[in-house]
């Protein structure tokens, strides 16, 4: 029998970088055709078998608008991945709570409201550079480098970046520019593919849409078992997951800088088979939910 799905995506991917349409053929092959349907139309959701969070680049900017879009999904069809799970997801204090439950964080100190005066004191105070953004973000966006050298004038511009938001403050690591971020990424707790995002010289951001590049990889050893302690302290199995690391500043460490739950590019086109597993995991949860 033939199910109906949907990928969530926004009304525009202009300047996107997006693979979702590889896995179509691979659904259909599998029972399951999917339409590509905007967060923001006014679609008969129960009309599908389930809604699948796919390209939703936009949502940090609309955060309840978003979210009352999937409450009224979740009130009619099946939704991946669960509510409860995104919404924790969304808000990377999440980053806090994993950290006491014993996984290793890019360390990380939280505020909320940013003066000029305040940056400007947390600046003085730096021997090292540090990265400053929101707890609800996506693809980079306000996200800055700050070092000790820096001007009033960019000093007071990041600041009013973040003067009415819940704010992040973390160490600037070295083996980004140099040996990047690696993603793992997950279908229902199952390892499918891995891959190593290094951004391009002179920049610390990852994304293609920043000139980053990607590469395939073999993960480690150290790299899964990391991964796998990610996965093991979530409340719910997640249908998909990607999580990014990072080598620390001594070789051999990982530190988790996120765990993706809602709608990370899956960089399906990195392996040839991992539609076919994202395909084959979605069968798989749409029989258990359905059973």
């Amino acid at each position: 029998m033939t199910r109906r799905l949907v990928f969530l995506s926004q009304d525009s991917m202009d300047g996107y970088v997006c693979d979702d349409d590889v896995a179509l053929p691979v659904f259909r092959q599998h029972g399951l055709e999917v339409d590509t349907i905007s967060w923001r139309a006014d679609a008969n959701w129960s009309d599908y078998d389930a809604v699948i969070v796919r390209s939703t680049w936009d949502y940090q900017r609309h955060l309840g608008d978003f979210f009352k879009t999937l409450e009224k999904i979740a009130s009619c069809t099946r939704l991946a991945n669960p509510l409860p799970l995104m919404r924790w997801n969304c808000d990377k204090r999440y980053l806090s709570e994993l950290a006491r439950a014993g996984v290793a964080t890019v360390p990380t100190v939280f505020g909320e409201g940013l003066a000029p005066g305040q940056l400007a004191a947390m600046v003085a105070a730096l021997e090292t550079p540090h990265v400053i953004k929101p707890a609800v973000s996506a693809g980079s966006e306000r996200t800055y480098r700050v070092q000790a050298d820096m001007s009033a004038d960019e000093i007071e511009r990041i600041a009013s970046s973040h003067a009415d938001s819940v704010w992040m403050w973390q160490p600037f690591l070295k083996a980004i520019p140099t040996e990047g971020e690696y993603s793992l990424f997950y279908f229902d707790g199952h390892l499918s593919h891995a891959i190593n995002k290094l951004p391009k010289s002179g920049d610390f951001r990852v994304q293609e849409e920043f000139g980053g590049a990607i590469t395939a990889i073999a993960p480690t050893k150290e790299q899964t078992e990391m991964a796998a302690q990610v996965l093991g302290a979530l409340e719910h199995t997640p249908l998909y997951a990607r999580i990014d690391i990072v080598r620390a500043n001594h070789d051999d460490v990982w530190q988790l800088i996120e765990v993706e739950l809602i709608e990370p590019s899956l960089y399906l086109r990195i392996d040839e088979q991992a539609s076919a597993r994202f395909a084959d995991a979605t069968r798989q949860w749409l029989q258990q939910e359905r059973g």
